[in-house]
């Protein structure tokens, strides 16, 4: 994640999403964003503002366009925007810039609390760990989320929490379903889960998954419309090699 991201197209999908997980699934009662934030690359990165806002929230649209507005980009301004819902929130650290050497204690740092049933969102600027260390370092190892980070985040989480995280899609659109398979198939097998759901909008995609069968039973149900509403790919793939998908 960077500031200069925030507010553009994704940022709307993205809040939307995590605001609906939040306020509907059973037993959760906060949302957690570990947003790895990093400092600002010189491209044009995030300059995709012109969106309207469809059928997702006008709140979170609204704000999102009155922080653009006033070129206050800064995820900090997520407290605002959260605040006084019926559910906590906590953004982890959003004022310090995260950094691949600090990455251990930066995990080891999120509160026990904001684990504590909750959807819990880590956004790395790239996503999943790829390829091999010198290729994500020649890229910025700091983009990337890694397995071991994952493993240790999801081992604090209460079993009632979700796990959401970001990934960018790959460029080459052959290389796609089967890269996301593959994450998701690791991610099974890494955290011990019986699936993996993705929504993506062949841009971006949410890997989300739950350790509770009643929470996972209604995201299998709700993510599915939520993604038919909103013009997304749901995806579900599972440890046995079975995949569904369907086009929203």
């Amino acid at each position: 994640m960077k500031n200069q991201y925030f507010g553009d197209q994704r940022d709307f999908l993205k809040y939307d999403l995590l605001a609906d997980l939040a306020e509907h699934t059973p037993g959760v009662s906060r949302l957690t964003i570990i947003p790895m934030l990093t400092p600002h690359d010189g491209t044009r990165e995030g300059n995709v503002v012109a969106y309207d806002a469809g059928r997702r929230r006008p709140d979170i649209f609204h704000f999102l366009r009155y922080c653009l507005a006033r070129n206050d980009r800064d995820i900090r301004n997520l407290r605002t925007l959260f605040q006084g819902r019926d559910y906590a929130f906590h953004c982890h650290r959003d004022g310090l810039h995260y950094s691949h050497e600090a990455r251990l204690e930066y995990f080891a740092s999120v509160p026990d609390r904001s684990l504590l049933d909750a959807v819990v969102f880590v956004d790395p600027d790239t996503g999943i760990e790829t390829g091999t260390v010198p290729y994500m370092q020649g890229a910025g190892i700091s983009r990337y989320l890694f397995w071991p980070d994952i493993t240790s985040l999801f081992g604090r989480m209460s079993e009632s929490s979700v796990l959401v995280v970001y990934q960018h899609l790959q460029r080459n659109a052959s290389l796609v379903v089967g890269d996301m398979q593959g994450k998701s198939l690791a991610m099974c097998g890494h955290l011990r889960v019986p699936a993996v759901l993705l929504c993506d909008d062949g841009d971006v995609a949410y890997l989300i998954t739950s350790r509770a069968k009643r929470v996972w039973d209604h995201l299998a149900r709700s993510l599915p419309i939520y993604a038919e509403t909103h013009g997304l790919r749901f995806h579900s793939v599972s440890n046995d090699l079975a995949i569904e998908e369907g086009d929203g």
